[in-house]
């Protein structure tokens, strides 16, 4: 750069990556915490029901146990969008670095794609909880209640966080821009089109 020369930083790119990365976080805490749905029975026990859980033993006689097809398939969409906000975050610290326009929109279009597969889990999983608990009389006899837990909400964070990443990722801004500064005394040129009355 030369001298009389100052690079202006817009921060949209940035502010992109950290939400990937906050977002990837979030993820990370949605899939390893126990408690995406909280559970109580009538006999005053409550479990907390994560994404990788397909029974419990709740007493001696009764043991609470959903179909794993459909919960798998929620494990294996969040897994999938995980590894996707990671690849996006990675992609958009190299455009950082290189300011590469192609990185940032390959980082965006992975994100959406994360933001789909998350969203659909983040519908099937608490449908199919619902629908297995009301079909089987022995759940819907034993269970008293049951809430979205915690993790569930860290989810949907993680889903606001990468919406706000792919749009800033796929918003078309010239990053950095050049500005010369006059050295001279003379006034910048919308001065010299002002006159006085």
């Amino acid at each position: 750069m030369e001298s009389g020369e100052v690079r202006v930083f817009r921060p949209f790119k940035l502010l992109a990556v950290i939400m990937s990365i906050i977002a990837f976080v979030l993820m990370i805490v949605s899939v390893a915490g126990p408690d995406w749905m909280e559970v109580s029975f009538h006999q005053g026990e409550a479990k907390s029901w994560g994404l990788w859980w397909d029974c419990f033993k709740v007493n001696g006689s009764f043991q609470m146990c959903v179909q794993t097809d459909w919960l798998f398939a929620c494990g294996a969409l969040v897994l999938i969008g995980l590894i996707c906000m990671l690849v996006a975050s990675i992609l958009g610290c190299i455009g950082l670095c290189t300011h590469k326009r192609l990185l940032y929109v390959a980082a965006g279009a992975i994100s959406i794609f994360s933001i789909v597969l998350q969203i659909i889990c983040l519908i099937i999983y608490p449908v199919k909880f619902t629908e297995e608990v009301k079909d089987d009389k022995h759940n819907r006899a034993e269970t008293q209640r049951f809430d979205l837990d915690w993790t569930y909400g860290v989810a949907w964070g993680a889903v606001c966080f990468m919406i706000g990443a792919a749009i800033l990722f796929l918003i078309k801004v010239d990053e950095t821009q050049e500005v010369t500064q006059q050295k001279d005394n003379t006034p910048p040129p919308y001065y010299l089109n002002y006159t006085r009355a």
